[in-house]
């Protein structure tokens, strides 16, 4: 069972994760992007080189003097004799179009049927590089662009020469074939990064959750030694410098454990020799108490060496718990009639300004004499923090059906900031006859029942404490 409230911040396995996963993404996209860039600019540059060896073919069709009579009498029969010639060519190479064009721009053949000998090929105006290579006897192709039909085209270019002399040029639209090649691309390149994400995905969680475990685990022990839980041996975890961090981790508690060790059997050894001449002091008093039943002067001297000594007794027993406190004997309570009993034992009398709301049908499972013990101690500060005139309320709520909560409110002026880390530090107090072990005791207490004990708030209008017990036993 968890009594501890639900944390919105990311978790180190969800920072690693996403980290690992963000920068795979990037290297996986930016590869991508690179890989199909370089890919398609090859390719670019392949198709461009076929379109002008086709456009190379097309102008040696005819011989030099062949040429010079096509373009010295264009015409519908002499363009009809080119263009099956270009019909051949182009079923032969499977390009799309093919075409002859003068030196200024005006048709001279055309595989497409709806252009006629003569007219001017206004498209040729977008070309004006590819046409100066031309008219500089070189071949060109251009950028791959949107033909007239919606579809990505690109034209070869080649010169129409005899002896030395320019006629006009040739041009070869690339098919669309090129185009499949690059769909085919970019679906295996989606297809790889997709696989590549997914793999990165699997790969970051696996990497993630190896890393977090030993590193949450390790933060699990570190806050259980912050709590002064002292027992649990730190596990190894991991390799390299998390084994290392274990090991130092292990080697704190260890030390830790051995000074709280000494520190409760002196303290304990202090407080047997201090209970026992108590003891005789109270004996003595006692006796003392009948042979001066008749003088009240003495008789008010006896009561406040009787209060002293009953303060002194209850600050051995402070040590005592805080040194050897006893093994929790977990049983079902009813928080109704244990609240009763700690509000009736607490002094001083304080039912008449409490406020109590318990739920009978609340139950917890912790020992009910330590329980109470932690209540006492709660109520008796709250009276203190209200200097016995403010109002204190006691109220249950069940946060789970495994937890039960129990809070303790007062109306008083609040803790200041700068001591609330210090509450639960032993020996820590701020009362002159304190002994700075109450809250320290009460919160060990009910770590000790599986349990936790927490300033739930504090300020100008009250201190809250709130106690979380397991409503059941725990398996």
């Amino acid at each position: 069972m968890t009594l501890n409230p639900f944390h919105s911040n990311p978790s180190i396995q969800q920072r690693i994760f996403l980290l690992f996963t963000a920068t795979a993404f990037v290297i996986v996209a930016a590869a991508g992007v690179m890989l199909r860039y370089e890919v398609r600019q090859s390719l670019e540059a392949e198709l461009g080189h076929k379109l002008e060896a086709v456009a190379h073919a097309a102008a040696v069709q005819f011989s030099a003097a062949e040429l010079e009579i096509i373009t010295a009498m264009p015409g519908p029969r002499t363009a009809a004799t080119v263009t099956e010639a270009l019909q051949t060519l182009k079923a032969a190479t499977g390009v799309q179009r093919i075409y002859w064009f003068a030196t200024d721009g005006r048709a001279l053949a055309d595989t497409d049927s709806s252009v006629a000998p003569g007219d001017l090929y206004f498209h040729l105006q977008f070309h004006p590089g590819e046409r100066a290579a031309v008219q500089q006897g070189r071949s060109a192709h251009s950028m791959l662009f949107d033909g007239v039909d919606g579809r990505p085209t690109m034209t070869g270019f080649a010169p129409l020469i005899s002896k030395g002399r320019l006629f006009g040029g040739v041009a070869v639209d690339g098919n669309a074939s090129f185009l499949g090649s690059m769909r085919s691309l970019e679906r295996k390149l989606l297809g790889l990064a997709a696989a590549s994400l997914f793999l990165t995905l699997f790969l970051a969680g696996i990497l993630a959750r190896t890393l977090s475990r030993p590193i949450s685990a390790l933060s699990k022990s570190a806050k259980a030694i912050g709590r002064g839980e002292l027992d649990t041996p730190v596990p190894a975890h991991g390799s390299g410098e998390l084994a290392d961090l274990s090991a130092a981790m292990e080697e704190m508690r260890t030390d830790l454990a051995d000074r709280e060790r000494t520190l409760k059997t002196m303290v304990a050894g202090v407080a047997h020799e201090i209970r026992n001449p108590v003891g005789g002091m109270q004996l003595f008093a006692g006796l003392l108490e009948d042979e001066i039943a008749d003088r009240p002067a003495a008789r008010a001297h006896l009561d406040r060496i009787t209060r002293e000594m009953a303060q002194i007794k209850r600050i051995v027993d402070h040590f005592l718990d805080f040194a050897r406190p006893r093994r929790p004997l977990a049983e079902p309570v009813a928080l109704a009639q244990l609240v009763a009993e700690a509000v009736e034992l607490a002094a001083p009398p304080i039912t008449d300004r409490l406020t109590v709301h318990i739920d009978a049908a609340h139950t917890a499972f912790a020992d009910p004499g330590q329980l109470r013990q932690v209540l006492i101690n709660l109520i008796d500060n709250a009276n203190q923090a209200t200097h016995g005139s403010g109002e204190i309320a006691i109220e249950t709520e069940s946060a789970s059906p495994e937890c039960i909560l129990i809070r303790v409110k007062d109306s008083g002026p609040g803790i200041a900031p700068e001591l609330v880390d210090k509450l639960f530090d032993p020996f820590f107090t701020t009362r002159a006859q304190g002994t700075g072990l109450g809250l320290s005791i009460a919160g060990n207490l009910m770590r000790r029942n599986s349990g936790r004990l927490i300033l739930k708030s504090t300020g100008a209008s009250g201190t809250v404490f709130e106690i979380s017990l397991p409503s059941k036993p725990l398996r």
